[in-house]
């Protein structure tokens, strides 16, 4: 019986992670397609995940536990963007490091750096302006039901054990027209 249990909690944690990453790629698309065409123009670093963010995953994914990161790309520095988006989650040593993303709570942890492609230095937050090439990449942290017994299960963030999916894409902005002011807008691309 026991055996029979351990793996239903097995098959139940692998679905319930894959959800998550579907749902999380999606409503990283559907916010990267607002981006590109100028609709989330004078969003901050304190409203973007909020307003722009959670609003496209429709009520499925807790806002708290959601950080992104959007940052300019450097064409100079990576060859495609194929290069550009295969990063990897911020864990060093088993701990969950955010300080570089924004979220509705504020990242805490090491600081790991920009992705090799970004030109924004160390900004967690920048507001694209028209064509720019731009990374966004997004962390989703859900409590693991297993405790670690899964890959990639078992990382730290602020003393409780969590599971991390991840997910990134990279686009070019289109050349919308600027109304108004840039909040904090991103840096030109080299």
């Amino acid at each position: 019986m026991p055996v029979f249990l351990m793996l239903l909690f097995f098959v139940f944690n692998l679905a319930y992670d894959e959800f998550v990453q579907a749902v999380l790629d999606s409503t990283l698309a559907l916010t990267a397609q607002q981006v590109e065409v100028g609709n989330t123009t004078g969003a901050t670093s304190s409203n973007f995940v909020t307003n722009d963010v959670c609003a496209n995953d429709v009520g499925l994914l807790s806002c708290g536990n959601m950080f992104v990161r959007v940052e300019t790309y450097a064409p100079a520095e990576c060859s495609d963007f194929y290069t550009a988006t295969t990063g990897l989650p911020p864990i060093s040593n088993g701990q969950i490091g955010l300080s570089d993303y924004v979220g509705t709570v504020a990242g805490t942890g090491g600081n790991l750096g920009p992705t090799a492609c970004s030109t924004s230095g160390t900004t967690a937050f920048c507001d694209p302006l028209p064509a720019q090439q731009i990374i966004m990449s997004a962390v989703y942290l859900t409590p693991t039901f297993l405790q670690g017994l899964l890959p990639g299960g078992g990382y730290t963030y602020n003393g409780k054990l969590y599971h991390v999916t991840f997910a990134t894409i990279a686009f070019e902005t289109e050349n919308f027209e600027v109304i108004g002011s840039e909040a904090s807008p991103c840096p030109a691309s080299a």
